[in-house]
Order: C-alpha cells, then sequence, then structure tokens
C-alpha cells in the first residue's frame, strides 16, 4: 500500500538528515492525558536470510508476522528480533499468493489478501490452508478487516464510489451487504500512491479513516449506524486535488511537492483502551529543487502525530512526535496498549528493518 514512487526520495533525504545529526526522539502532549509509558527497540536479525520489501504486519501470540511482497513471503519474528519462519506458498493455485499485501487475525486464523490474484486466503496459525475466496471484489484494496461472515474492504481502486465494502464471505458473486463513505480525488490520491488512511475494529465498532479528512468515524456492529466524529490535529492541510487518476498516470512529476505540502491520515488503531489515529501533518522540505546540503533539515516542519481517544470516542489528547525516522514506513501493527512502527532503509544499524514500540498510559 504504501510509498513505492516516493521511497527513494524519502531514503535520500532521510539518509542526508540523519547522517548530519541523530535526532533525540521529542513526544509532548497537549493535555498530558496520555503519556508514552515506554520504549522499546527491536532490530530485526536477518542472519538467515534478507527481507525484501515489508508491506504489512500484525501481532500474534508473542510474536510479529511481516508481509513481504517482493519476496513473496510471510515471515515471523520474535520480540527479540529473531526471523523464526518464513511460509513461501507463492503461484495462482489454491492457498498461494502472488503480491500478499494484508494480513488480518481473527480467532487464531491468518488472513491474507493477494493484490495480484484478487483473492482472500484463509490458513490456522501453523499456515495450514483452510480457504480462499476469489470473488469478493474486482479492484485493489488498501486494508481490511474480517468480522463475522462479512469482509470489510477499505477500497483504494476506483476513482469514485464507497470507501468501505461490506461483502458477505459465504454467498458467492460479490454481495455487497453495507458501503460506507464516498471517495474524494485527494483520498484517491494519498491511498492510491502511500495507501494512507486505514480500518481496525474492537467488540464494539468498526472504526476507519480517511487520509484528507480529519474524521474519525465508527460503524456500530450491531446496528451498521455510523458516527462521525472531529480530530484534532495541528497545522492539518491537504492540497485540493481535482483528478487524481490524472496525476497519477500522467503527472507523477507532482507527487514529491503534493506530498511535500501536504497532511494526511496514516492509520487508526484500537488498543485496549484507546482509539489512536495517527497523522503527519506540517510540511517537509524535500529539497530535490535544490541542492540539498547536509546541514538542511527536511523534516523541521513536519510532525507524526498521535490523536488518543478514549472508549466514548472523545478525544483526550494529542500527542507529537518529533523524530525524522517515523516517516521511513507507514507499516504498523499494535498489541494491547502499546504500538509497533516498523522502520527500514536506516543507515546507522547493520538490519534493514527494525521495530520501536510505544506503550500508552
Amino acid at each position: 500500500m504504501k510509498k513505492q514512487f516516493l521511497k527513494v526520495i524519502l531514503t535520500v533525504v532521510i539518509f542526508i538528515s540523519l547522517n548530519n545529526s541523530l535526532k533525540s526522539q521529542d513526544i509532548s502532549s497537549i493535555n498530558n492525558n496520555v503519556t508514552i509509558e515506554k520504549t522499546e527497540l527491536i532490530e530485526i536479525k536477518e542472519s538467515d536470510y534478507v527481507l525484501g520489501s515489508i508491506v504489512n504486519m500484525n501481532y500474534h501470540d508473542n510474536k510479529i508476522l511481516l508481509v513481504d511482497e517482493s519476496r513473496p513471503s510471510i515471515s515471523t519474528i520474535d520480540l527479540d528480533g529473531n526471523l523464526n519462519h518464513e511460509f513461501i506458498s507463492e503461484g495462482r493455485g489454491p492457498g498461494e499468493f502472488l503480491r500478499p499485501r494484508n494480513i488480518y487475525i481473527k480467532n487464531d486464523d491468518y488472513f491474507i489478501w493477494d493484490r495480484s490474484n484478487l483473492k482472500l486466503i484463509q490458513y490456522d496459525s501453523n499456515f495450514n490452508f483452510k480457504k480462499e475466496y476469489s470473488d469478493l471484489i474486482n479492484h485493489s484494496i488498501s486494508d481490511f478487516i474480517v468480522h463475522e461472515d462479512l469482509f470489510f474492504a477499505f477500497s483504494s481502486g476506483t476513482t469514485s464510489g464507497a470507501t468501505i465494502y461490506g461483502i458477505d464471505l459465504e454467498k458467492s458473486g460479490s454481495q455487497v451487504n453495507q458501503q460506507f463513505g464516498n471517495k474524494s480525488q485527494a483520498q484517491v490520491l494519498l491511498m492510491r500512491i502511500q495507501g494512507n488512511g486505514g480500518i481496525t475494529a474492537d467488540s464494539d465498532f468498526i472504526y476507519y479513516v480517511t487520509p484528507d479528512i480529519p474524521t474519525l468515524k465508527a460503524i456500530d456492529i450491531e446496528t451498521s449506524n455510523e458516527i462521525e466524529v472531529s480530530i484534532d490535529f495541528t497545522e492539518f492541510s491537504v492540497p485540493e486535488i481535482e483528478n487524481a487518476a490524472n496525476i497519477i498516470n500522467r503527472e507523477r512529476q507532482r507527487l514529491p511537492e503534493i506530498f511535500s505540502s501536504s497532511s494526511y491520515i496514516t492509520n487508526v488503531y484500537s488498543l485496549e483502551d484507546f482509539i489512536v489515529v495517527e497523522a503527519h501533518t506540517g510540511t517537509m522540505d524535500i529539497g530535490m529543487r535544490n541542492n540539498l546540503n547536509l546541514s538542511d533539515d527536511p523534516y523541521k516542519d513536519r510532525n507524526l502525530q498521535l490523536a488518543i481517544f478514549n472508549k466514548e470516542l472523545t478525544q483526550i489528547d494529542l500527542l507529537t512526535i518529533d523524530e525524522p525516522e517515523m516517516f521511513s514506513s507507514l507499516v504498523r501493527t499494535t498489541n494491547k496498549n502499546s504500538i509497533y512502527f516498523l522502520y527500514q532503509d536506516i543507515p546507522h544499524i547493520d538490519s534493514n528493518y527494525q521495530i520501536k514500540k510505544i506503550t500508552l498510559k
């Protein structure tokens, strides 16, 4: 879902800024209702094999599952960073995938979305194949969840229409049971190029956010009623986009400037005690129009912000994290009140990837 076009630019910028002077993590809180209780760093040890392009991850049973789209495979690491298992089932047949994109865990089963074959594959926790669904949706998606017998797709593959499709898993023919939201052109661009926005769930609600509008949306699981609450970010601004498809297909040279001047919501997380919405706010000077000196700081006006909501959907705090490494990846997963941030292509470490865990209190 993410960053293919901008990855080279962002990697160069991160390399220059970090080699100039590594910034220590600076976290501020608006209301001091929520704090970072602890921070841990997990460096992934790639001794047996090298990871490719990690596009998604999830937490299950004291391990982290990494979706590697380029190999393609699913890798399992323990919380010390040791790679313990790699599952490869490449192909087009039952239980096989070509470009795994997302992983969702329900009742100890693993659901993998294959973006190449446009199918959902279900395995048990030992990666034994159970079932696959190949006629759910005929275009790409950014994310999904499975609730009871419904597949909720966070759609990114069309330039109009609904944002969320609720599709019956047990009925053939892609029967759409529920639809929520309508995509704007800015949303299409931010989702298609970087995979921003997201969907998550707990026992009461399905939560989703679009990248261009600072609003948290909650779908009541029992009634299907939708609730919207505003999110207070600082310096949140999205440029007007009139024709996303034209920019993507014919004017891609505009993308660095658009993304450097745009805020965007990257994801939503359902924690044990909180609902958290993550956004990148402010502006970023990519420096590609001028000579980029080692003293330049492209992230001086850019922040990663976490809007913290309680379970009653009241925003209780806003955390601002000033750390350049946070922008090197948008891949996240959660467990209890912890968020795991995947860093990639960080020049001052030996591994291609490392994970930072922060725990909210």
